[in-house]
């Protein structure tokens, strides 16, 4: 039997490297298209050998165990995603060198994959440069560096004051905005505890027990500035523990208003046993009124010592 020639045998390597371009042509996607040697490269393609062993809308990721090795390149990660009956390969990879690059096969669930050839650009190629560049001449002219150095320290201090002193204007503001906030509550909490003054003998006590807690709520809700219905299913309890968060919030804490908040703590739960577990007592509702009138007022004036000492 004759054997081909060394050109036959040539002609059969270059058609089949041919084919397997043209086979790869279509599902073959690399990112970005033109790699360097050196840089993070997305290689993506169908595998015609996995069609069918995997699930369906099924991933696979390979262990970093399992990756081969080369000296030519370096495997960050491989994935196999399925996907319309095809199974979708993505191998992240470094390349070492520059040309035409096989990468190294893999086995996923026994299955032999062989990822499609690449190619990888060369700097010298592009830039037709085969040595470093010469070092260049410093951009500051000698001397200037001191200059540079005490520029850049002062604009640190401009910056500083400048800073400083929007903080001292944004506080004064601030303090004239709270003041006016706390006047705000006071009127609203005075208007609402004078209708409820008004219609105790109006409303069965039940009801009106109902709306004074309600008001409590809102009020509390506004103190706190979480919004009128931030306590509108809260329980005693944790109205006192958000007002507490409230003042622990500031400079100061509650210096001075743990006496206020212990009576608070002892209103909202009397009132919580006369709604759900007593029969309400109408002769109480003017008491409970004034205590409401008193705690409020001693609330705010508390809170604006805080401010105060801002």
């Amino acid at each position: 039997m004759k054997l081909p020639s060394a050109r036959s045998f040539f002609i059969i390597l270059l058609c089949l490297g041919l084919c397997v371009s043209l086979l790869y042509a279509e599902s073959a996607v690399l990112v970005p298209r033109e790699v360097f040697v050196g840089d993070t490269a997305e290689l993506s393609f169908d595998s015609p050998a996995l069609k069918g062993a995997l699930d369906a809308a099924s991933a696979v990721t390979v262990k970093s165990t399992d990756f081969p090795v080369s000296p030519e390149v370096t495997i960050n990660s491989i994935q196999v995603f399925e996907k319309d009956g095809s199974a979708l390969v993505l191998i992240r990879f470094i390349p070492w060198a520059a040309g035409v690059l096989q990468l190294p096969s893999f086995s996923i669930q026994k299955i032999r994959v062989v990822p499609p050839p690449v190619r990888i650009s060369s700097l010298i190629e592009k830039t037709g440069r085969t040595a470093l560049e010469p070092p260049r001449s410093p951009l500051l002219i000698p001397g200037t560096t001191y200059l540079l150095y005490g520029f850049i320290a002062l604009c640190i201090i401009l910056a500083s004051a400048l800073i400083f002193a929007f903080v001292k204007i944004r506080n004064s503001f601030a303090g004239t905005r709270k003041g006016t906030q706390s006047k705000r509550r006071i009127r609203f909490a005075l208007k609402q505890l004078r209708h409820l003054e008004r219609i105790i003998q109006k409303t069965g006590s039940a009801e009106w027990y109902r709306r004074y807690a309600s008001f409590l709520r809102t009020y509390f809700g506004m103190f706190c500035m979480l919004g009128g219905e931030s306590f509108a299913s809260a329980t005693g309890t944790e109205i006192i523990s958000g007002i507490g968060k409230h003042f622990d919030s500031r400079e100061g804490g509650r210096t001075g208003v743990n006496d206020i908040i212990s009576r608070l703590r002892t209103l909202l739960t009397r009132i919580d046993t006369l709604r759900f577990s007593a029969p309400p007592v109408s002769d109480t509702c003017a008491l409970d009124i004034e205590t409401a009138r008193t705690l409020i007022q001693a609330l705010e004036d508390g809170w604006e010592a805080l401010d105060d000492q801002l």
